[in-house]
């Protein structure tokens, strides 16, 4: 997984383009589905608690977003 994350930095650090780009993430992305599914964590409950902690922690820290133009919807709440 350590090579699939410095193949994704490496791909943004040499400007290659989105559908690239997006490649080396999917293999990453595979790799973590896989390890949660080994040690039987629950994939989307642990995305939830941390993107709601992350949009907390912008909103908090921002007054907004700070990389979204877009309002979100997320576990009941509106984040502009």
């Amino acid at each position: 997984m350590t090579e699939e994350l410095g193949e994704v930095i490496s791909a943004i650090r040499k400007k290659h383009d989105k559908e690239d780009i997006s490649g080396e993430i999917g293999d990453l992305f595979a790799w973590i589905i896989c390890l949660c599914n080994i040690l039987d964590i629950d994939l989307r409950d642990s995305i939830n608690k941390t993107y709601l902690k992350e949009l907390s922690r912008q909103y908090s820290a921002y007054g907004k977003l700070k990389y979204s133009h877009k309002r979100i919807l997320f576990d009941g709440k509106i984040y502009k």
